[in-house]
């Protein structure tokens, strides 16, 4: 067994302004208030409707490209959670959102951007039809890295807590359960992946952008 990564100040880079791509999601929300706690600036891109922070569609690469120029981020975080099982649909989103990213880091000679933390939220259907799509999702992910991109990656686990939508399934039964109201039942021959709190995600993600 190796020794421990051990990693000094100065190879450390901490960043001072982030830009949170699906930054209005759940684990977004959550990464955004942690980043601001850390004392980051923090840039926050959605795709909303009828929102005023700053919205920005992944699909669009002008967006894409005056979202980054606004943000002149450090590092930026990409919180993707993939609704779509159909593999080419889903994926070319993404590819639109890295190919820009590459175009315009590779145009920029005074960029200040030295990391790209992408949080891949896994679904629920992970192990039936999201598989082939998800795979599809890591590939590019590593074909990007490959290119040059500096990309870390994160596959978690579905999560639970503050800022979830209180429709979703696992904060329908947590808020069910705490009223004493009945619970739906789970099919016993569905795959469930184990659910985390969104916080520990959280501090994940921030010690991987911290430290690799």
């Amino acid at each position: 067994m190796g020794s421990p990564l051990k990693i000094t100040n100065k190879e450390k880079k901490v960043s001072n302004r982030s830009a949170v791509f699906g930054g209005a999601g759940f684990i977004g929300t959550n990464l955004v208030y942690q980043l601001i706690e850390d004392g980051q600036q923090v840039f926050n891109f959605d795709n909303l409707s009828g929102h005023s922070f700053a919205r920005c569609d992944i699909s669009n690469p002008e967006e894409i490209r005056q979202a980054l120029l606004m943000a002149a981020a450090d590092t930026i975080y990409f919180c993707i959670t993939p609704k779509n099982p159909e593999e080419e649909s889903s994926l070319e989103n993404f590819r639109t959102f890295f190919e820009t990213v590459k175009e315009w880091r590779n145009g920029m000679a005074d960029t200040k951007l030295h990391k790209i933390v992408v949080v891949v939220s896994e679904h629920y259907k992970l192990l039936g039809t999201y598989g082939k799509m998800y795979a599809g999702l890591l590939k590019l992910l590593d074909g990007y890295a490959s290119d040059g991109l500096p990309i870390s990656s994160l596959l978690v686990p579905p999560a639970f807590g503050p800022f979830q939508q209180p429709d979703s399934p696992i904060s329908m039964i947590i808020y069910r359960a705490i009223e004493g109201e009945t619970i739906p039942v789970v099919n016993p021959e569905e795959k469930v992946s184990d659910l985390v709190y969104v916080k520990d995600v959280v501090d994940a993600v921030v010690l991987v952008e911290k430290n690799g």
